[in-house]
């Protein structure tokens, strides 16, 4: 037998002997990969349910309210311009398309234009 018969020989039975040890080693780091992402996701998971917390709640409940004062105060700056105009006789329609307000609105604000 040769050297290169030898080398052969050699090279086959290491691999015969190593490969299911590398395949061994492979399977348990896939094993503790797999692992480590379900840790992941349920830390994940942990911190999505703290963040539904009574302090966001609050915080919905205060963007709300600010959005009802906003909403308010835009209706009452456009009562106001509409009161002023009809005090200067603009038309109703001029009125309605220049503050966007409803026509019930706006004959409710000229009865009332004179007080």
């Amino acid at each position: 037998m040769t050297h290169l018969e030898i080398a052969f020989l050699t090279l086959a039975l290491s691999c015969v002997v190593f490969l299911p040890a590398i395949l061994w080693v492979a399977v348990g780091i896939r094993k503790r990969v797999t692992a480590n992402a379900r840790q992941v996701e349920a830390d994940i998971g942990a911190l999505a349910s703290k963040l539904q917390t009574p302090v966001t709640d609050a915080m919905t409940e205060d963007m709300a309210e600010i959005r009802k004062g906003f909403d308010w105060l835009v209706t009452d700056r456009m009562i106001s311009e509409a009161v002023e105009m009809a005090r200067n006789g603009l038309s109703t329609p001029a009125i309605v398309s220049r503050t966007g307000i409803s026509g019930a609105e706006l004959a409710a604000i000229t009865k009332c234009r004179n007080h």
